[in-house]
């Protein structure tokens, strides 16, 4: 898909499976899917606590086939941090978690 080349040319990830459904199907996934640290930048957009930095995981539960959207949730997780969650809302289907901590002073 489209996304997927425009972040392979940033990221210089060109593995098949984010460039095309073809080429991603002949590797044996359903479609194109998004690249992990484009969806764990997405996470990341705007959410990153005050202060001298954080630390942060994602935990990938599903492939996200290109084209989608995929819906966000973000919730107060412990010690500051903020809890992460995307998902397909038409099928319910969980795509990843994660948490975005702030680094201790």
């Amino acid at each position: 898909t489209g996304a997927g080349r425009r972040y392979a040319g940033v990221s210089g990830d060109w593995n098949p499976i984010h460039l095309t459904g073809v080429s991603a199907r002949l590797f044996g996934m359903k479609g194109a899917i998004a690249h992990g640290m484009f969806l764990a930048a997405r996470m990341l957009e705007g959410r990153e606590p005050a202060g001298a930095g954080f630390r942060w995981h994602i935990d990938f539960e599903a492939p996200v086939v290109l084209p989608t959207t995929v819906a966000v949730r973000y919730e107060p997780g412990p010690d500051g941090g903020t809890r992460v969650c995307g998902w397909d809302a038409r099928r319910r289907r969980p795509h990843f978690s994660g948490e975005i901590t702030p680094l201790e002073s």
